[in-house]
């Protein structure tokens, strides 16, 4: 989780500086009221030249990265 007051960008200019833009895309899912926050970060993956692909999600989602039970 990002706050506004946060350096966004660089967070993820150093994020992204590990991986490949010829291997790897770039997903980005937001809720509505982080669209401020969303707009910044999709302006760094462009830069970066990263292909990107976004997806609302709502308010009260929570999204779970973990990997999945063996």
């Amino acid at each position: 989780r990002v706050s506004r007051g946060s350096d966004l960008p660089k967070l993820l200019r150093d994020s992204l500086a590990g991986y490949s833009k010829d291997e790897y895309y770039v997903v980005l899912y937001f809720k509505p009221s982080a669209l401020y926050c969303f707009s910044k970060a999709r302006n760094v993956v462009v830069q970066q030249g990263f292909e990107l692909g976004t997806d609302v999600i709502t308010e009260d989602a929570v999204l779970d990265f973990s990997p999945p039970d063996k």
